[in-house]
């Protein structure tokens, strides 16, 4: 986000133009703990054994400010992650490539090494989104217990396993049509995933 942020900011240098930094800058804070703790942290096992600050690697000291929902995510639910996930990395990507326009438009004005400071930041932001994705993916998403998160990648016979030793959570999951495989598949999964 610290990419992110700075770019905006030197956008808002450039341009004159300050409403990208403020709004992003208001939709991360205010937006950020509504959208993602409301549809997608309250829907963790985490969230529902904290007190009254949620304790995770993401969030850690934030106030507790929805009720816990075990149940899992609907599609609605996934549509309003993808989309609040493709602007929060989004946004910052489309600003820089304007910016890069309209450095390279006033080229005259600005210079080369303006330009070539723009392009850095947008890729520097490219890069940085790239690099995120590949940590939160084979670091934390693999192993994660919110399993109904779109980008959860644990696999169905441990999710399976988790839900039968937690009675709470496999009862809403169960409410909502969700069927537990017989447990030959964690046998199976384990055998096939053994060094």
């Amino acid at each position: 986000m610290f990419v992110a942020f700075f770019g905006l900011t030197l956008v808002g240098l450039l341009t004159g133009h300050w409403w990208f930094l403020i709004g992003y800058g208001a939709f991360m804070v205010v937006l950020f703990p509504a959208i993602e703790f409301k549809v997608l942290c309250s829907r963790c096992p985490y969230y529902s054994k904290c007190g009254k600050k949620v304790v995770c690697f993401s969030g850690s000291g934030v106030p507790k400010t929805y009720k816990s929902n075990l149940r899992p995510m609907t599609k609605a639910g996934h549509a309003v992650m993808y989309s609040y996930y493709t602007f929060t990395i989004g946004f910052p990507i489309v600003i820089l490539s304007y910016a890069v326009y309209y450095t390279a438009h006033r080229y005259e004005h600005f210079g080369l090494i303006a330009l070539m400071g723009i392009i850095g930041l947008l890729v520097a932001q490219i890069l940085t989104f790239l690099a995120f994705n590949y940590c939160l993916g084979v670091y934390v998403c693999r192993r994660c217990p919110n399993f109904s998160c779109p980008w959860n990648g644990v696999k169905k016979p441990v999710v399976d396993e988790y839900l039968r030793m937690n009675p709470e959570m496999r009862k809403k999951w169960e409410e909502t049509g969700y069927v537990l495989g017989d447990g030959k598949e964690l046998d199976d999964y384990i055998e096939k995933t053994k060094p």
